[in-house]
């Protein structure tokens, strides 16, 4: 126990005091306490997100044995190496795993997981999901968080395991971040492997780690205030409300980084029966709101996560929860088993399971923490009751999880693969569909819209007619703000919930138009997004637009409903009192007419409460009877249109199904705005690709009320042609418009507003992607890939196709730079063409250097050339936006070294001494200018810790300032600003001054190391100073310096100097080469000291310099 020192208090020997008041049950307390501490210390953690600044993390042990709960000063990481770990003889191992974890702000976890799939492609490309015992009977659970759990997750799955469960409170959600990270580095580096089964669950009401509200306040505000979950709900700490349940779906989707989860599990629900006699109602809201999560997509299956003792000593209870709701019946039940559990009752699962046709598992919880060595980690993998539930369960389609937190309980898991021997097949598997032609056709028809030139998606929602008029987009979005924008949201949606084998929704529909209008400026004030109309609204008739056949139709859908079907006062009569040849003539003699869209009939009181009521209460129960008819109808319509397309059998009748739908939406006018856009331009094209057909671009999309269903699924074909016409040639015209027409700036913009539904629609396009080549089997490829460049750039792959897609690369090049598997940026065309080369034999070399891909902005070249060509709009900026993605998705340190001299070989120095303890990336070409800064940048990849470029200066400060900002460095190195070049005095102030615009790009709490042997240094200094604060450390030959050169020593026998300096207070000697070398090696040293590295070791490095 540590008391209060400045108090006067000395420490006292936990093990002693309990010996005292314990006497021989004192170890069996102290085991209680042990486990309760690491538990309590991993539960503060990850409550707080992993930003404390000062917490007790782990448990250190004195020379006597004792075990003490060990504090760590959060001060970078190397001060927990270097400090903390030294307090106690024997420190605690978390302490170190955390402040390697920190030493860097990078991701070391992650990184090591993409290096460790690298190095495995060969080995383990032979295990396929599912093709083994241990894949098929054992899934695992992830209880916590771990400093190693990405690369745990990642050598599970190249293993075989392809069940994973977590849930979202465990470690307060950071395991189940840690799994989407996972899934995120084994998509980037080996694409061609499927992704696992993903068993996510929840129930407990927990609050966001990274707020700096409290727990209770941040529930009490974000929870209870919004109406998400009750107060009685908040006191009990669980909730199984509609809204609860929709919410913790959609955030396991995005923490999982998954459009859906293959099985929902509801948590904690036990505590509810248990303390709340009124659960039933509860349970069956919640069963009504996860099967519509089921129907959705969201979910495949979902069901309950119970505990055996509670489930044993509650059959009644478990009779009800499973019997509640016959209509929404429970899919799944897992089952959480003691590890000590003396009997587990397989039979009576299996029971339970037949009797309720329930998929079935077992969770086996893991051991209590105990008493360990300091050095070694928790072993918390019950095996015994995993292999005793495994043998138990031979030919039973039980997937039993098994829970994996560290290093070496994943040895312990894999160690079981040995007793396991034969083949069995996992759950679910069943409702796993297989490829079929029909998926083949979606899949071409995905692919295909992929390739489709990205500058002109707009014609799938923009009427053709009014493509000119318009100048492409931006009319239709002058006309009302935010609808482009909007659009493009609602297609992004389409493809998160693309899946649509469970059948069409209207509550995707709602969704959808709720994305449609969310930001649209409408001209409709009574228009809100997702809403209901509960006025009357209506559609013109033209003359000459309106065939015989869609009269005809009308009438047949409107006769019986009691309505009057056009506005028109001398026609205000019902679908009976007319024929379709009289409403022809009708149109033809007024020029058109409004059709009266269908409203429910209300009484006269209705209508004045509606229009005129005198109290709220009056007017929303009118509005809101309405609003529910609505409801009703649109619910008609897609259930009929799904039982149409489930019995359709050729391509002709599900267009037909897709037709009708589309245009029986149309005619009800279910929303007050936005109902077009909606149904044509969005719903339309999806039921149109997930049924393998393009999407079409048509003339006028609100013809589909004017023209039967028959003759609105030609109009549809004529659309589907259009698409193919601009996919065989991007730059056709079509509508008297072509995309050459359109201006670069307004291009560049639209680009912009679409790049998340390009890189969503390029993922679900091409999920399954080819092997990685031979060479690539042993290296981990840079960050950037075939759909993330698209995303950061908002250019389109051409072709877009499988081989394309699947490519991985080595390094990014700007040109002549010999390599392997290298992706270009052609930034030579104007160059080349200068000088009267020609730039497709231009290429060709680059391409015989190992130019894999290439980056251009000239249309027609690219489509001369034959490989993978990414075109852009400006390949300058694309190679901008790309270096800025891979920078932001990897946090690695990152140095930049400036100087009008030395800086080369602080880079060199600080390359060769970084190489010895961290994995480096450098740019070697020597000083960057932009874009060799973005290509560094670019080149990232998840296992680098440090990265290092040499970055030149100019005299202007915005060039200065825009370099070091794409950067964000945590240190700069000013080598030397001395005017080596003799320029004017007055001139090389501005130079200072760009020197010092440096600092601007640094990260927060960054640092700047200057030279202070500098003849410009206290100005520098001082212009570094007048732009805000920014941490300063000095090198140099005065002792005052924090790096002070004490001495050098040239020896001219062996050419080296020998050099004693002082780092920080830490003093050293050591040798080195190199006339100038000796003061630029301080400087490296001493920032090798701040990043927390071993200076003795770099210093040794130096030797061979």
């Amino acid at each position: 126990m540590v008391a209060n020192r400045e108090a006067g208090a000395t420490n006292v020997s936990l093990k002693s005091m309990l010996q005292y008041r314990f006497t021989d049950k004192a170890d069996q307390v102290l085991e209680a306490i042990f486990s309760a501490a690491v538990l309590i210390a991993r539960a503060l953690d990850d409550a707080l997100a992993q930003q404390a600044d000062e917490l007790a993390l782990d448990m250190a042990v004195d020379d006597k044995g004792a075990p003490w709960l060990h504090e760590t000063n959060w001060r970078g990481g190397f001060w927990m190496l270097e400090e903390d770990v030294g307090l106690y003889r024997y420190g605690g191992a978390n302490v170190v795993r955390l402040a390697r974890r920190h030493q860097f702000g990078g991701d070391i976890d992650a990184a090591q997981a993409a290096l460790h799939i690298a190095r495995n492609r060969n080995k383990n490309c032979r295990h396929a999901p599912g093709s083994n015992l241990l894949a098929s009977r054992l899934g695992i659970d992830i209880p916590l968080r771990s400093e190693v759990t990405v690369t745990n997750i990642t050598s599970l799955i190249l293993a075989g395991v392809d069940w994973f469960c977590v849930s979202d409170s465990s470690s307060f959600g950071a395991a189940q971040q840690a799994v989407g990270r996972a899934l995120d580095v084994l998509l980037e580096q080996m694409p061609e492997r499927p992704l696992p089964k993903l068993v996510s669950m929840s129930g407990f009401c927990q609050h966001d780690p990274f707020d700096t509200r409290s727990p209770q306040r941040w529930i009490t505000q974000e929870l209870v205030a919004k109406g998400i979950i009750t107060d009685a709900e908040a006191s009990l700490g669980l909730s199984m409300s509609p809204d609860f349940l929709k919410r913790a779906i959609t955030k396991n989707c995005q923490d999982l980084g998954v459009s859906s989860l293959d099985v929902f599990l509801l948590q904690g629900i036990e505590y509810r029966i248990d303390h709340d006699a009124n659960w039933h109602a509860a349970w069956r809201l919640a069963c009504q709101e996860l099967s519509r999560s089921q129907t959705a997509g969201d979910c495949l299956e979902w069901g309950v996560c119970l505990s055996y003792q509670w489930l044993m000593a509650h059959r009644d209870n478990l009779y009800e929860l499973l019997s509640v709701d016959a209509s929404n019946p429970v899919r799944a039940m897992l089952v959480e088993v003691r590890p000590d559990e003396p009997v587990v009752d397989i039979a009576y699962l299996c029971s339970i399971a037949t009797q309720f046709a329930l998929k079935l598992m077992i969770k086996v919880l893991p051991l209590a923490p105990c008493i360990k060595p300091w050095h070694a980690s928790h072993r918390l993998v019950p095996l015994k009751m995993v292999q005793h539930l495994v043998g138990e369960c031979v030919n039973r389609e039980i997937l039993i999880f098994c829970p994996v937190a560290n290093a070496v309980e994943l040895d312990d898991f894999l160690v079981l693969n040995q007793n396991f021997s034969g083949e069995d097949s996992p759950m679910l598997t069943n409702d796993v569909a297989t490829s079929s032609p029909s998926e083949n056709l979606v899949t071409r028809a995905l692919q295909a819209f992929a390739q489709f030139d990205a500058r002109q998606l707009f014609r799938f929602f923009v009427d053709g007619r009014f493509h000119k008029k318009y100048q492409g987009w931006t009319g239709y979005e002058a006309n009302e703000a935010g609808s482009v924008q909007g659009i493009l949201d609602a297609y992004q949606l389409m493809i998160e919930n693309f899946d649509l084998s469970k059948g069409l929704t209207s509550r995707y529909i709602r969704d959808l138009h709720i994305a449609c209008m969310g930001g649209v400026s409408t001209k409709n004030k009574k228009s809100t997004p997702g809403e209901m109309r509960s006025l009357e609204s209506g559609i013109n008739l033209y003359n000459g637009k309106s065939t015989l056949a869609s009269v005809q139709e009308l009438l047949e859908q409107r006769r019986g409903d009691g309505n009057s079907i056009f506005h028109h006062p001398d026609y205000q009569k019902p679908a009976e009192a007319f024929t379709a040849q009289e409403i022809l003539q009708i149109i033809k003699k007024e020029g058109r007419v409004r059709y009266r869209a269908w409203y429910p009939n209300l009484t006269q009181e209705q209508q004045q409460q509606l229009t005129q009521g005198r109290t709220l209460s009056e007017f929303y129960a009118v509005k809101h009877f309405v609003q529910k008819c609505f409801a009703e109808r649109t619910d008609h319509i897609v259930d009929v249109f799904n039982q149409e397309v489930a019995a359709a059998q050729t391509p002709h009748e599900h267009l037909i199904a897709i037709s009708r739908v589309v245009r029986d939406l149309e005619l009800l006018h279910p929303f007050p705005d936005g109902n077009g856009r909606t149904f044509v331009a969005v719903l339309m094209n999806h039921l149109l690709l997930a049924k393998g057909f393009l999407p079409a671009i048509l003339w006028d999309p609100n013809i589909d009320a004017e023209l039967s269903v028959i003759e609105f699924a030609d109009e549809i074909r004529l659309g589907i042609k259009n698409t193919e016409t601009l996919l065989r040639d991007p730059t056709a015209t079509l509508y008297d418009y072509a995309i050459t027409q359109a201006k670069p700036d307004e291009i560049k913009v639209f680009q912009g507003m679409a790049q998340a539904f390009i890189a969503s629609l390029h993922g679900l396009a091409y999920r399954t992607e080819a092997e990685p080549t031979e060479d690539d089997h042993n290296q981990a490829f840079i960050y950037l890939t075939p759909s993330r460049l698209v995303a950061s750039t908002g250019g389109q792959w051409l072709p877009t196709n499988q081989h394309t897609m699947s490519l991985r690369f080595d390094r990014i090049s700007t040109g002549n730079e010999p390599g392997h598997h290298q992706l270009l940026f052609c930034r030579n065309l104007a160059t080349w063409r200068e000088a009267g080369k020609d730039p497709l034999l231009e290429l060709q070399r680059e391409i015989n250097d190992g130019v894999i891909a290439i980056v251009i902005d000239d249309n027609e070249l690219a489509l001369k050339l034959n490989l993978p060509v990414l075109l852009v709009a400006d390949v300058d900026q694309a190679l901008y936006d790309a270096g800025v993605a891979a920078r932001k998705a990897i946090t690695c340190r990152r140095v930049a070294v400036v100087g009008t001299e030395g800086a080369e070989t602080v880079r060199s120095l600080l390359t060769q001494a970084g190489r010895q303890q961290l994995r480096v990336q450098v740019d070697e070409r020597g000083e960057c200018k932009t874009p060799l800064v973005m290509a560094s940048l670019a080149n990232l990849r998840r296992t680098d810790q440090l990265q290092i470029i040499e970055v030149a200066m100019g005299a202007r400060v915005n060039v200065a300032r825009h370099r070091l900002r794409a950067i964000e460095p945590d240190y700069c190195v000013f080598t030397s600003t001395d005017n080596v070049d003799g320029i004017a005095p007055e001139t090389y102030a501005d130079v200072l001054k760009t020197f010092a615009a440096c600092v601007d790009g640094l990260q927060p709490g960054g640092l700047c190391i200057l030279n202070a042997d500098s003849v410009s240094a206290v100005k520098l200094t001082e212009e570094i100073k007048a732009r805000g604060v920014v941490s300063i450390q000095t090198f140099g030959r005065q002792t005052d310096n924090d790096a002070c050169m004490l001495g050098a020593i040239f020896d001219t026998h062996t050419a080296r100097w020998t050099v004693t300096a002082n780092i920080l207070g830490k003093s050293l000697t050591y040798t080195i080469r190199g006339k100038a070398s000796p003061l630029w090696s301080v400087a490296v040293l001493l920032l090798m000291e701040n990043m927390g590295c071993d200076i003795q070791t770099a210093s040794r490095s130096f030797e061979n310099f």
